[in-house]
């Protein structure tokens, strides 16, 4: 039996892995380096500051109760107990938790923290940040907007395709009509127009996602071994 028929790859291998390398647009960070990351050190040095970041992320909430004249019976507990329940739930749960009590409208640096080690334990070097003056949720927010300008790249490589294969539409037909024609391109035009999104500033950090690629690679791996020595 084939342990590794049905290997949930990456697509982005398959369109590049012909006789000779051929870039395809989107694919660029299979290319990079994803050991010595270009951008993470700077990425992670604005977020230490030499005087003691706030132990909190988030402004005070208001006073007053959590709707209306309800009371939140969270606000009896100690901080210590409120932070033990929100490392016990998951990130949608608590962003609900927030919305109910204003109990949980300050979240502590080492929440976040720990949501980075969950949630991105690729990047292994938080590790060594710790100790340091950090603050944790401008760290967060930062790789998590670096994932998003990677959303829009995606976004952008599948507009990119879709005027291609537009184009390769119309240079198949023969199209007599110059009506037509020009139609052809302004739609092709169109396309190309929606994926030339702005920059926003944001650092795509092609190298982390191309090591992302690698190590959920052998998670899979170390299951499925897992899985074959436990006669699975």
């Amino acid at each position: 039996m084939n342990r590794f028929f049905g290997f949930p790859r990456s697509s982005d291998l398959e369109a590049v892995s012909e006789q000779w390398y051929c870039c395809e647009i989107g694919t660029e960070y299979l290319a990079n380096d994803p050991i010595n990351v270009s951008g993470l050190s700077d990425l992670m040095d604005a977020c230490i500051s030499t005087d003691a970041p706030t132990e909190v992320a988030f402004g005070a909430p208001e006073s007053g109760h959590a709707h209306g004249n309800d009371i939140d019976p969270f606000a009896v507990l100690s901080p210590e107990l409120r932070h033990l329940i929100i490392d016990q739930l998951p990130r949608a749960s608590v962003a609900n938790m927030r919305l109910v009590s204003r109990s949980f409208g300050q979240l502590p640096q080492s929440y976040f923290h720990r949501l980075i080690m969950a949630e991105k334990p690729w990047v292994w070097e938080v590790e060594s940040l710790w100790g340091s003056r950090v603050d944790w949720h401008a760290l967060w927010c930062s790789l998590k907007r670096a994932d998003n300008g990677l959303q829009v790249a995606e976004q952008n490589r599948a507009l990119q395709t879709d005027a291609n294969d537009a184009e390769r539409s119309t240079a198949s037909e023969e199209l007599s009509n110059p009506q037509v024609i020009e139609g052809a391109d302004m739609k092709i035009q169109a396309i190309r127009t929606a994926g030339s999104l702005p920059s926003t500033g944001v650092t795509v950090l092609r190298g982390l996602r191309s090591r992302r690629r690698i190590w959920e690679d052998i998670e899979e791996i170390i299951r499925r071994f897992i899985a074959l020595t436990e006669g699975r």
